[in-house]
């Protein structure tokens, strides 16, 4: 679930002409995270003040703005709000493995600023924000996990860097790069069991392009698990497709199942004359013969799929004609995956379980490294205290699933046609 009330403050900083990160590298990456992040981005989030409107940024800011912003600004904060907290910029160690973090360098009119670290937190936790999410690219970035009994109850913390120097904003860079592209099949940024990008996964996909490149472990980024590493930053529910996948092979049950259905639909059959009907087909053959009869499904086991077909409500048997009902009609004319996964929601498996259930059971099983057998979903789903009856028709539809992409992964040769989408 999206945390509803999430706030961002991004502090941009730059040192004097000559050094980096200069002043238009670091205006050019905090204005795309503010946009990425902004209230028409794919993540959106608040200003301090928690009404509508554009993410904060401050740049090369006065301590006394930034602690405006942390203090003064904020309204309605409740256990719920969520701060999100991004620098980028220059930084020096300090005692205790605490930060400098610079803020304005010295002008004419002023002398140099900066904050500490430690001072940052202590104004958040003052603020009342019992959620932060804390970003820092900056050098040194590492050392602030010294600082991790005054974060805030729960947190997630991505540091850009570990004890070294950091690059010219390049986590940052890596970290846009993670958020603008778009979502694909099979992209890792989704956590697929929360069913989105999640914190962990977007400071995974920025951290990935300077575990070979970085010259040592100390330019590696970091992080720090604080409970919010599982947060959803964005949702990606899997939408599965509603019509037939043809990439699926033939020979496997969906594709069977498929055949059957075009079988009646081309002629009604009596029950006992199906065994013989699918011969007709060659995804029904089970080994060629040379010089002698060709072996077929066994008859018992098309009668299997006949059940199978007729309890799902895909198939109606009348005075031992088997013919299509207008659902098994509704399957076959664009729409197989929904009907399929309907059919077998409303009448083969037991009213308190449902798919959800069956995830949960199918991706426990692979955690503990058991293959998702019909058997071993059946035993995990009565630990889970749900019950099934291990039917022809629930084997079948059990086999039948990971080919639709219900599944989040089962069989080795099973194919997942389902595609990822950010809401909105």
């Amino acid at each position: 679930m999206i945390d509803i009330d999430r706030r961002l403050l991004i502090i941009g900083h730059w040192g004097p002409d000559g050094t980096t990160p200069n002043h238009s590298r670091v205006q050019g990456v905090v204005g795309r995270l503010q946009k990425a992040l902004g209230q028409n981005g794919r993540y959106p989030f608040r200003p301090m003040s928690g009404e509508t409107g554009e993410p904060d940024v401050l740049y090369n800011p006065s301590d006394a703005e930034v602690t405006a912003k942390l203090a003064d600004e904020p309204i309605g904060v409740t256990d719920g709000t969520l701060l999100f907290v991004y620098y980028v910029g220059h930084a020096v160690g300090a005692q205790e493995n605490d930060l400098r973090l610079r803020l304005r360098y010295k002008t004419k009119e002023s002398g140099p600023s900066h904050k500490n670290l430690s001072t940052l937190l202590n104004q958040i936790r003052d603020a009342g924000f019992t959620k932060l999410v804390l970003g820092l690219d900056c050098c040194h970035a590492g050392r602030s996990l010294g600082l991790s009994n005054e974060f805030p109850v729960t947190s997630f913390v991505m540091l850009g860097t570990g004890n070294g120097y950091a690059f010219n904003c390049d986590f940052t860079e890596s970290l846009l790069n993670t958020l603008e592209r778009a979502p694909s099949k099979r992209d890792q940024r989704i956590d697929r069991v929360r069913k989105g990008f999640t914190y962990e996964r977007l400071f995974e996909g920025a951290r990935a392009p300077f575990v070979s490149r970085a010259s040592s472990v100390n330019q590696i980024p970091q992080k720090y698990d604080g409970g919010l590493e599982h947060t959803l930053i964005a949702e990606a529910p899997v939408t599965i497709t509603t019509d037939y996948n043809p990439l699926v092979p033939k020979r496997t049950v969906y594709g069977r199942v498929f055949i059957c259905l075009r079988l009646l639909q081309e002629q009604p059959v009596l029950k006992f004359e199906f065994p013989t009907v699918i011969k007709s087909r060659n995804e029904f053959l089970v080994q060629r013969i040379e010089d002698g009869d060709d072996r077929y499904l066994k008859p018992e086991r098309a009668l299997e799929y006949c059940e199978f077909l007729i309890q799902s409500g895909l198939v109606v048997e009348q005075n031992s004609m088997l013919s299509l009902t207008q659902m098994g009609e509704d399957a076959l004319n664009g729409r197989f995956n929904e009907t399929l996964l309907n059919a077998i929601s409303a009448n083969i498996l037991p009213g308190d379980v449902d798919y959800d259930d069956l995830d949960q059971a199918v991706d426990s099983l692979i955690r503990d490294m058991i293959p998702p057998t019909p058997a071993m979903i059946a035993e995990r789903l009565l630990i889970q205290g749900k019950s099934i009856s291990l039917t022809v028709s629930m084997r079948i539809a059990l086999l039948l699933l990971p080919s639709t992409g219900r599944f989040l992964k089962s069989a080795a040769d099973a194919l997942f046609p389902s595609d990822p989408e950010l809401v909105g």
